[in-house]
């Protein structure tokens, strides 16, 4: 028996998606922040030394278990964060 490919997402359905891994992402991670927080922080005088710096970012992490470009990814989440309420509705 083969195997039928599945239908690509609509945009607002990945978007949804990528919302709900950012939500899980950060209950175990801790909110997801930009790959520059850490180095704005340095520039700032700002002790991060307690931080852990190979905790991979929400983005990078998502682009590498997909496979996507970490541009779909931030794309995505954008997107999500633009439907905000209505990304249920939007996604069906």
């Amino acid at each position: 028996m083969q195997a039928t490919p599945r239908a690509d997402l609509s945009p607002a359905q990945e978007a949804d998606h990528i919302r709900r891994r950012q939500v899980i992402w950060e209950r175990r991670n801790g909110p997801s922040k930009a790959v520059g927080g850490r180095a704005s922080a340095v520039a700032q005088g700002k002790d991060v030394a307690n931080e852990d710096s190979s905790l991979a970012s929400f983005t990078a992490e998502t682009a590498r278990a997909t496979g996507r470009a970490a541009s779909g990814i931030r794309q995505a989440s954008a997107r999500a964060r633009e439907l905000g309420d209505d990304i249920g509705s939007a996604a069906r």
